[in-house]
């Protein structure tokens, strides 16, 4: 975290490790701010626009009221949590912006905000007043390494911090410093220097003002904790996009036009008396159809999700280590399938991985290696 630079708020570079974290995809929008507060402050109006002009003292009304709405503990991150982030985590790739050293893939600027293109230098440059410089809707830009839009340029994003000189001491869940009269912001703007958008860039807003480049990310405490270090080179981490269902009958026959399945009557239940061949089709034709990309889960995303990934509480059964809320099986089934999702979940939300049919994989069958290995998930 940090740089040498010649600005000295950005030094020292040292090392942070920290636990584990959520952080939001997009910047909030306007249409989440007015679903919570019920007023957009913004000075560019749009649904899909960061909302901004509100101050620090209005993030935390919005966070408050948030977390009574939804019962979750939504938070502003830490700046160490953003440019952990921001720089893409353990697949970081050292880039100048947050995800590609072109800061047009990535920012929106003040090159590129307005009406027409801007070449030349920031400085005294006479065009930018009349170029209808603004925000853009959020997303629209190229992703971090981490999945994450728009962590350079748009809006300046807060952080939870007071605005102080960094610890050149390694540090652990840095919380920023104990007092200060600014709290710190980070990623640049729409409109202002293009440096500010560089990763180890930081600035600092008065708490009780709001301004048209401020806005916001949320994040939220992950439930199991596992220390996660700027320069770790070990921590697997799986990207899911999951059912959290079975495959039922009413799906298949949707998709198929014929239920195979031995026990019948119940378009609830999974989907049986199917082969891998069968599912291929299945696949085939789902994917033509909806124009998606679905396929079977490897054998090691499968377990990933089953155990609970990040989560895991280390269970015998994927959610409980009482066979019977999880799972149907031959002690409670009465010897057929039963409708997806009556059982409890497991950590990830996931419903009958234990029990009431067995779960086909893209994997042939063989020995486990045993090497270390990366994997990225679907299922």
């Amino acid at each position: 975290m940090g740089d040498k630079d010649y600005y000295d708020e950005k030094e020292p570079a040292h090392t942070v490790t920290m636990d584990d974290f959520y952080i939001g995809k997009y910047e909030v929008t306007q249409k989440q701010w007015k679903a919570v507060m019920g007023s957009n402050p913004s000075s560019f109006i749009d649904d899909d626009l960061p909302v901004e002009s509100v101050s620090w003292n209005d993030v935390q009304d919005f966070i408050e009221n948030l977390n009574n709405y939804t019962g979750e503990n939504y938070r502003l991150p830490t700046e160490a949590e953003w440019e952990f982030a921001a720089r893409g985590g353990n697949q970081s790739k050292g880039y100048r912006y947050s995800g590609s050293d072109d800061y047009d893939d990535v920012a929106w600027c003040w090159k590129n905000s307005g009406d027409i293109i801007l070449a030349g230098k920031w400085e005294g440059n006479k065009e930018i007043p009349e170029n209808n410089c603004r925000t853009h809707p959020v997303g629209q830009k190229q992703a971090n390494e981490l999945g994450l839009h728009d962590m350079s340029g748009n809006v300046y994003e807060m952080c939870n911090d007071w605005y102080g000189l960094y610890s050149s001491e390694d540090q652990y869940n840095p919380q920023g410093s104990s007092e200060g009269g600014n709290r710190v912001i980070r990623g640049g703007d729409y409109i202002d220097l293009l440096k500010y958008c560089e990763m180890s860039d930081r600035s600092f807003c008065d708490q009780d003002e709001g301004s048209s480049v401020l806005g916001l990310r949320l994040v939220k405490d992950s439930q199991k904790h596992n220390a996660s270090s700027f320069y770790s080179h070990h921590d697997v981490r799986i990207n899911t996009s999951l059912d959290d269902e079975k495959q039922g009958n009413d799906k298949w026959k949707e998709i198929m036009g014929a239920n195979p399945s031995t026990f019948t009557g119940c378009d609830d239940c999974p989907v049986e008396s199917v082969n891998w061949s069968d599912i291929q089709e299945f696949i085939r034709k789902i994917n033509h159809k909806t124009g998606k990309s679905y396929r079977l889960p490897t054998e090691a995303e499968w377990e990933y999700a089953a155990k609970g990934g990040l989560l895991s509480k280390g269970y015998v059964f994927s959610g409980s280590n009482n066979v019977q809320q999880v799972a149907w099986c031959y002690r409670n089934s009465g010897e057929k399938t039963h409708p997806i999702g009556q059982k409890l979940p497991n950590e990830l939300g996931i419903f009958d991985m234990s029990g009431n049919v067995w779960e086909i994989c893209e994997d042939n069958y063989g020995g486990y290696s045993s090497d270390s290995q990366t994997i990225l998930v679907l299922r």
